[in-house]
């Protein structure tokens, strides 16, 4: 239903509950690396990799160099391109949507000492296709009537942005890593993450890895919340009120203990959470098999 103030202009919509509700997801994915060593010791890889859940699948190359600026091996340039092929399962249409994702880095890496590593990389997304979410719906003005409909997101993204990471060894088992990102986008999202863990070894070639996560951004310019003075849309413009576009911050934490069997197999499992401060809670845990030849 609708409320109409004294000039006949839709004021608020009743009948229409937002809510986070729980559910289960289970992803499978299998990814392969074969690096390729030169002469000098620079590194050429080659990746893919193939994931799937009930209602998305995706699937991505990439390729790598590792260019080594001296004989130590103490700086290096890194350039990598990547593409993913992805496909969601559209409730509404019943069908099966495709976008696509390029991603293309450089980064320069420099060893401070036996102890300190730092590496800084500048990266570039161009995303294309259907990038809407098949499971939020906003509020759209039809002539004074309010339906609700599916969202609408720009068929484009193009992001930009920065990567910083510090590795230190403080003491002879324990590595304290430290990252920080910067990220924005033609969407006019601006985010920032800060995280620091710790890798640890342990006897009986076990490790173990904290890791505490911050995140916080700034909302998209086509997302209205649904407790705005006018939540809705007009007919034809992008719009989305899915939280996760809009201005909000979360932190996480997870916990990855990793065993090592063999020089060429290792096994791990991790439980990990987050908070996000529009009410969203996650938690996953994940089991993965590394095999090296």
């Amino acid at each position: 239903g609708i409320d109409w103030d004294n000039g006949g202009i839709p004021k608020t919509v009743s009948n229409y509950e937002v809510k986070n509700v729980e559910i289960e997801d289970q992803r499978r994915s299998v990814s392969a690396n074969l690096t390729k060593r030169t002469p000098s010791r620079d590194e050429i890889t080659f990746g893919a990799s193939y994931s799937k859940e009930e209602d998305f699948t995706s699937k991505e190359i990439s390729s790598s160099y590792l260019y080594n600026l001296d004989s130590s091996r103490n700086r290096s340039i890194t350039v990598g391109v990547s593409y993913q092929k992805n496909e969601a399962y559209h409730l509404m249409y019943k069908d099966w949507k495709e976008f696509d994702v390029i991603n293309a880095q450089i980064g320069y890496t420099h060893t401070f000492t036996k102890y300190t590593v730092g590496q800084i990389n500048l990266f570039n997304i161009h995303q294309s296709g259907d990038l809407s979410n098949a499971y939020q719906t906003i509020l759209r003005d039809f002539s004074g009537e309010i339906w609700r409909a599916v969202e609408k997101r720009p068929d484009e993204k193009n992001s930009r942005g920065i990567t910083m990471n510090l590795v230190s060894k403080v003491f002879d088992n324990v590595a304290w890593h430290n990252d920080y990102r910067l990220y924005k986008d033609d969407w006019d999202v601006l985010s920032h993450t800060v995280s620091t863990g710790l890798h640890v070894d342990l006897p009986y070639k076990f490790t173990i890895s904290p890791l505490l996560r911050y995140y916080t951004q700034t909302e998209a310019e086509f997302y209205k919340d649904y407790d705005e003075a006018t939540p809705y849309f007009n007919e034809t413009e992008n719009g989305s009120s899915d939280e996760r576009l809009g201005k909000y911050h979360a932190y996480a934490y997870n916990l990855t203990l990793a065993k090592k069997f063999t020089d060429l197999l290792s096994a791990s499992v991790q439980y990990g959470h987050q908070t996000q401060s529009f009410g969203l809670k996650m938690d996953w845990v994940a089991l993965g098999f590394n095999y090296s030849f």
